[in-house]
């Protein structure tokens, strides 16, 4: 029997808080599942918010920090300087009450490698250098967030919700994945432009606008994945992307009938394409 042995994390269900807290988890107000907090961090009531801070003595060798859900359902703050200087955390993960992030609250976490944040973070509720010094390889953030956490180091991320800004991912040298998520509306201009690394995206189906340029020079990539939902393969989108091969349409051929190709996307009109069926189609390779 395996089950306590291998490598996946194990989690037990506690009513209440229990004494050793970050091996249980509850049912929180929404019905979902989630981790009584990390021993070691310590919760002050500030009016209606809870601040975030930790006993540094007894946080020393946490691996994963994960702020969550509380079961009376008030919002968080992770205070200034929360975990500054902690080089144990390998993991974060900041819940869905989580308000904001102060700043310096990571800075100097020198081990930090996975990031998680919460959908519903505002850019402007992020804190100076709340991730600096941070070496972060893979992240699950909204767009807000992308340009705390952005480095040459980051090789995977997905982008959650918002709009992705111009220029977003410029640095971003070691990017290998990006994966865009359907509350994501827009992809600003020159988004992954020389992310030379970058080798799959998939862009979800709330995208309905890319700017110019936004995948231009990405030499690596090999396949995107397109919504129906895009319309427009604008000026030099795809410009440079000498590797792409495989152009995945996320919809029929009558729905990409109407798309429109401009000019300086060669890579794209001469990659090959393939429309998603639910059904196994009569046309085979298509």
């Amino acid at each position: 029997n395996t089950f306590l042995t291998d490598n996946a994390a194990k989690y037990f269900f506690s009513e209440s808080k229990p004494e050793k807290a970050g091996e249980y988890w509850y049912i929180d107000a929404n019905d979902n599942p989630a981790l009584w907090p990390t021993y070691g961090l310590v919760y002050t009531l500030k009016g209606d918010i809870y601040e975030v801070s930790c006993d540094k003595d007894k946080l020393a060798d946490a691996k994963i920090i994960i702020v969550a859900y509380l079961p009376d359902g008030k919002k968080v703050t992770i205070a200034d300087e929360a975990f500054k200087g902690n080089t144990a955390i390998t993991k974060v993960i900041v819940g869905s009450n989580v308000t904001t992030i102060g700043a310096n609250a990571f800075n100097g976490c020198s081990s930090l490698k996975d990031v998680t944040i919460n959908k519903s973070i505002k850019a402007e509720a992020i804190g100076e250098n709340a991730f600096k010094s941070c070496p972060i390889e893979t992240a699950e953030v909204p767009a807000s967030a992308i340009a705390f956490i952005k480095s040459s180091k980051l090789k995977v991320a997905t982008i959650t919700a918002g709009d992705i800004d111009p220029q977003a991912f410029k640095g971003c040298s070691g990017l290998t994945s990006l994966t865009i998520e359907d509350g994501v509306t827009s992809i600003g201009k020159e988004a992954l432009r020389a992310c030379a690394k970058l080798k799959t995206v998939v862009i979800g189906n709330g995208v309905t606008k890319i700017d110019e340029a936004a995948f231009r020079d990405c030499t690596a990539l090999t396949s995107v994945v397109i919504s129906k939902n895009v319309t427009k393969i604008v000026k030099g989108m795809f410009y440079g992307c000498t590797s792409l091969t495989s152009v995945y349409l996320k919809g029929s051929a009558d729905d990409f009938s109407g798309l429109t190709v401009q000019s300086n996307n060669g890579p794209y009109q001469n990659a090959n394409k393939y429309f998603y069926s639910e059904a196994q189609p009569t046309t085979e390779g298509k």
